[in-house]
């Protein structure tokens, strides 16, 4: 070493290390993938055989993975069950992550989380057949299922709030009632849609609808 190296140099990595590094890098890329490559099998599943009639040995099967495997990215089916839900609010979340300054704003809020949708149509379908079941006190995500709907009713009822204030709604506007006008609408039509995809133009369709509330709203 020569003297007027610091005794504190780092060791540059030998090319075995990079090797090293690199192999748990591609590791973990790999089960990455696996492990969304299960939730996108599983929402197909729970989709069409709900909660209690999925097997986990089924997704498995469909997954191309053994038992075990899954069993190593997924402990129990309602650990697998929770990656699902955390998948399919993932889009929808990100439609909302603005605070709109306008009730225009708010609705054009639904118009992209039904974009968000239509980028992800397997888990609108997993939403339409879920809800009803998740609504059931029996359920284990019932709780989730009730809390996540109080929590949007009471986002939403505060942001209309906001909005009657200051004046860009009708002092008369019943906030929470609009709230759940709104929440209704958009859920319903992305269940019909779910249900019969090729009847019904889902963005035409909310778009129209949020045009005659923001008219109504205005007037």
């Amino acid at each position: 070493m020569d003297a007027s190296e610091p005794a504190t140099s780092t060791r540059l990595p030998r090319p075995s290390d990079a090797g090293t590094t690199a192999r748990p890098m591609r590791a973990n890329r790999a089960g990455a993938a696996r492990r969304a490559m299960v939730i996108d099998v599983a929402v197909d599943h729970f989709s069409r055989h709900g909660y209690q009639g999925a097997s986990l040995a089924a997704i498995a099967a469909d997954a191309g993975i053994t038992d075990a495997g899954l069993l190593y990215h997924f402990h129990t089916k309602s650990e697998l069950f929770a990656a699902v839900i955390a998948a399919r609010e993932e889009p929808f979340v990100e439609a909302f992550t603005s605070t709109p300054a306008t009730f225009a704003e708010l609705l054009d809020g639904f118009r992209h989380a039904v974009d968000a949708s239509l980028a992800h149509p397997e888990l609108v379908r997993f939403q339409a057949a879920l809800s009803g079941e998740m609504a059931m006190p029996g359920h284990p995500f019932h709780d989730h299922y009730v809390a996540n709907q109080r929590s949007a009713l009471a986002s939403l009822t505060a942001t209309l709030t906001r909005f009657i204030d200051d004046g860009q709604l009708s002092s008369g506007t019943d906030a929470r009632q609009l709230a759940r006008e709104l929440i209704a609408l958009h859920r319903g039509l992305r269940a019909e849609w779910a249900i019969t995809p090729d009847e019904i133009d889902l963005p035409a369709a909310l778009s129209a609808a949020l045009d005659r509330v923001l008219r109504s709203a205005s007037s």
